[in-house]
């Protein structure tokens, strides 16, 4: 069966990869692009006159095929802004059908918040990995937006202005946009559904997989828990490169010992702005600091991510030596403190100085201490003790780096219309052109200092020249001049010769070269011990060697290994599409046998057999019988293959293929 992978995403820095593998059908990451948001207006907690007043786009009131949207489409500084609850845009994963996805591989938490929408779907049945860290950072990134737009953002949806025959009356901003993906954030109770059918994986740890494959999370150095993911057959394996950094921080350093040589590289992810290097933007932003608050003024530092956050509390408090010690640094977000603690509670994915640190024990970070000290305060929203407490000069670290949601749409616009004032944009997925609009005119400071320990190109070069991949998928973007100095090897990813460039353009197929044509099978002994073996051309072979012979046996599959056995030769060659079962048969069956409320649902092309107490269902469809079971055991197993067995009257039957989990358990035939 053949193999390739198509792009889902519009965004080469919020991939989404679905992979056919073989017969194993595989999604790469599930993250949200919320470049669509800053299409909105922003989100504020209290009445803000400069974006309450926004005038209504001329256009919308002026022409009668653009009337209905004259309440959705504002202007400012000739910048159009929609009127309505902030939306982000999907994965378009309406190219696939969820019920085909055996696994789902997330590399960091910013790659996962598309997940709910996935697993929304009923006939989603796939397993989900990711690493602990990323569980909690999604969690906490998460609820910090959602409790702000959930308490102050707008009902009502814009949703006049998409309607084809209006859309494409609108200027290219619009025009060019993909509205039908575009969705507000889910609620807090689907993405901890989504949570909680993650299936937790350690760095270096391997699950074997159904169809001989294996998957194994190698740290990415990018962000706690971040890691790029290593997927091979008995004779192949493909790289999964996202989000990775080769920089030293407080996070487990990127490893790539066991990577060499694979058959293809998926990268994706990379930084965006090559041209600024993390220690030149650190730099930049002490030096604006510092002048800022030399004139009395206040500094706010959206931020997007906690290790962004610590790496920022670090420099300020270790480097910063003309850091006035009454000044007190503030922190503001819902989650503000969990986020903080994530780097004590999970001190073993950090890198081994700070984890030393912390086995002393000893605090990793310095910005616990300067809590105690009262340097550092921590603030859930910006009322209440933060606004009673409040002085000039100030520095904020708060969400959200959009400046479309979170307190720092309210600082912003109080703050905006000061000289004395700076704004510290740290993060590079938004550019400040793009985020600054609905607050133009602006006065305060604006410095620019992206902090991005992604891979450059230059960097991902040299991780190629020492892989040496036989083939490289990477978004044709990366393949192009991301700076400004298009005569720079820097800018552009280069190949090894031998190297073949597979670009993503779009989201079509791409063909991957790869076989999945063997598995790992493991021969009993006495079935060895049997077979009658004869060379194999022994003139060819040198010495003889080289033996083969015919056997009769049959293959077991538990937990997605694969055991040759002997069976008796009188015994029946079926599979399990040679006859299915009678499913009314079985349902009384199952009640007779105490299974508990067992109900029978019949469907187009399929009938399941659904039991709710043993968490349970048999798909049965023309030529396979497929039994899901959510907390498999042997004694299960062993009753569900007894009551197929006796459903078919007694046949030597077995399961076809027990879930997509790792108890997976299969019988079936074979002579050869």
């Amino acid at each position: 069966m053949s193999s390739f992978v198509k792009s889902l995403s519009d965004n080469p820095n919020r991939p989404c990869f679905f992979v056919q593998y073989g017969e194993t059908f595989l999604l790469l990451d599930c993250g949200l692009d919320a470049r669509s948001v800053l299409h909105f207006l922003p989100v504020s907690q209290v009445f803000t006159a400069s974006l309450a007043g926004m005038p209504i786009w001329p256009q919308s009131e002026n022409n009668p095929f653009l009337y209905s949207t004259r309440n959705e489409i504002l202007i400012n500084e000739g910048h159009l802004l929609l009127n309505g609850a902030i939306e982000f845009q999907l994965p378009d994963l309406q190219q696939i059908t969820p019920e085909d996805l055996h696994y789902v591989l997330i590399s960091n938490f910013a790659q996962l918040f598309a997940l709910p929408y996935l697993i929304q779907e009923k006939n989603f049945h796939g397993r989900i990995f990711a690493t602990a860290p990323t569980v909690q950072l999604a969690r906490d990134v998460f609820q910090d937006m959602i409790n702000y737009l959930d308490s102050y953002g707008s009902p009502m949806k814009a949703e006049k202005w998409k309607v084809k025959e209006v859309k494409q009356l609108l200027p290219a901003v619009l025009q060019n946009t993909r509205p039908e993906l575009w969705q507000s954030l889910c609620s807090t109770e689907a993405l901890e559904t989504s949570l909680k059918r993650l299936e937790v994986i350690n760095f270096r740890q391997t699950l074997f997989l159904e169809n001989s494959l294996s998957i194994t999370a190698h740290s990415s150095g990018f962000c706690m828990g971040s890691c790029n993911w290593l997927i091979q057959a008995p004779k192949e394996k493909l790289l999964y490169l996202s989000d990775s950094s080769t920089l030293t921080t407080h996070v487990l350093p990127i490893d790539l010992q066991d990577a060499r040589f694979p058959d293809v590289v998926i990268a994706a992810a990379l930084n965006m702005d090559p041209q600024r290097s993390p220690e030149d933007s650190l730099k930049m932003m002490g030096q604006a600091i510092k002048e800022c608050l030399r004139e009395g003024g206040n500094v706010l530092i959206p931020f997007s991510s906690v290790d962004l956050l610590i790496d920022v509390l670090e420099y300020l408090f270790m480097y910063m030596e003309d850091l006035p010690t009454h000044l007190p640094v503030n922190v503001i977000a819902a989650t503000a403190h969990s986020m903080l603690s994530l780097a004590q509670v999970f001190s073993e994915w950090l890198n081994k100085d700070y984890r030393d640190k912390a086995y002393l024990p000893e605090e990793p970070f310095i910005h616990g201490q300067m809590a105690r000290a009262g340097r550092l305060r921590i603030f859930p929203s910006v009322d209440g003790k933060f606004s009673e407490s409040f002085k000039s000069p100030c520095i904020v670290l708060c969400s959200h780096h959009s400046l479309r949601m979170g307190p720092a749409v309210h600082l912003l616009s109080q703050w905006k219309t000061s000289p004395k004032n700076t704004l510290v944009l740290i993060d590079s997925e938004f550019h400040p052109s793009e985020a600054l609009q609905p607050y133009l005119p602006i006065q305060m400071k604006v410095a620019y200092c992206p902090l991005d320990t992604r891979l450059k190109p230059f960097q991902l070069t040299k991780i190629l020249d020492s892989l040496q991949p036989r083939a490289l998928v990477i978004h044709e973007r990366y393949l192009q001049p991301l700076g400004n100095s298009a005569d720079s090897a820097d800018y552009i990813v280069r190949c090894p010769a031998s190297t073949r460039i597979l670009p993503i353009r779009g989201h079509h197929d791409i063909p991957l070269p790869l076989r999945s044509a063997c598995l790992n099978v493991v021969a009993a002994t006495p079935l060895l011990s049997s077979l009658p073996l004869i060379p194999v051309d022994a003139a060819s072979s040198g010495d003889g060697k080289i033996l083969a012979g015919r056997c009769f046996g049959g293959i077991r599959t538990l937990d997605n290994k694969y055991y040759l056995e002997t069976i008796g030769r009188g015994g029946a060659r079926i599979t399990a599409g040679d006859r299915s079962p009678d499913v009314a048969k079985l349902v009384r069956l199952m009640r007779k046998e105490g299974f508990g409320e067992v109900r029978l649902e019949v469907e187009k092309d399929r009938s399941r057999v659904i039991c709710g107490s043993h968490e349970m269902e048999v798909v049965v469809s023309k030529g396979a019988t497929e039994v899901v079971l959510k907390k498999p055991s042997r004694e299960l197993r062993g009753r569900m293959r007894a009551l197929l067995q006796a459903v078919r009257g007694g046949e030597t039957a077995a399961v076809t293929r027990l879930p997509r989990t790792e108890d997976d358990l299969q019988s079936k035939s074979t002579a050869g």
